[in-house]
């Protein structure tokens, strides 16, 4: 097997790899994401439904902050953390929307975030 994906497509892992074991850490029922949900476009915030009926982006932000406050986060609203001079984290991406994908890194960033000291999101 290749080590590249531009190789090949068992490079990028496809093939006759083994099904991996992240169905188990599923819960039993789903719901499956529509983009086309108002329900869904409202939480997202999109941007024509916003428009429309207003957007409480900056009221929901203000009460998440108020809520830190009241348990005791600091006002400058810096983590401090006691971490050595070096260390590992993870950045995980957007992977997916509460199906399959999302669940299918699980196992793999365990594995490789193994010694790690803290995980940054970043999603959209």
């Amino acid at each position: 097997m290749s080590n590249s994906s531009r190789d090949s497509a068992e490079g990028a892992g496809w093939g006759s790899a083994e099904p991996g074991a992240y169905r188990a850490l599923m819960p039993g029922r789903t719901e499956k994401l529509s983009w086309l949900s108002p329900r869904t476009l409202w939480a997202a915030r999109n941007g024509v439904l916003a428009s429309w009926f207003g957007d409480p982006t900056g009221r929901t932000r203000s009460r998440w902050v108020a809520q830190r406050a009241a348990a005791g986060a600091p006002a400058d609203k810096v983590i401090r953390r006691d971490d050595p001079d070096r260390f590992s984290f993870l950045v995980i991406g957007d992977t997916g929307e509460g199906d399959d994908p999302q669940y299918a890194v699980v196992p793999g960033l365990l594995e490789a975030g193994r010694d790690t000291r803290f995980a940054v999101l970043a999603s959209d």
